[in-house]
């Protein structure tokens, strides 16, 4: 009688460790999992943050070559403008 009893408590204690054992693991793994996600979610925002920037210097960077390339433009027709007007003074 004894002997059940005490094979009885330990199978009960032994029983409600390996119980206790594996809700703490599955709890753990759903917390870790869910450092990891945030962890890679500030990651993917540091990521985006860096190409905007690179995406908005690109930005400014073209709108100062169109402006360029708009001056060069105006300059051009006015040399184009002048060398015609030359040529027809040294036609007639």
């Amino acid at each position: 009688m004894i002997i059940t009893d005490f094979t009885n408590m330990m199978a009960t204690v032994g029983g409600s460790s390996i119980i206790s054992s594996a809700l703490t693991y599955l709890f753990a793994r759903r917390k870790y999992k869910t450092e990891a996600d945030s962890t890679e979610i500030d990651n993917l925002k540091k990521s985006i943050e860096v190409y905007q920037t690179i995406i908005d210097d690109l930005k400014e960077r073209i709108q100062d070559i169109k402006n360029e390339v708009n001056v060069m433009k105006t300059e051009f027709d006015i040399k184009l403008k002048q060398a015609k007007e030359d040529c027809q003074e040294i036609k007639l």
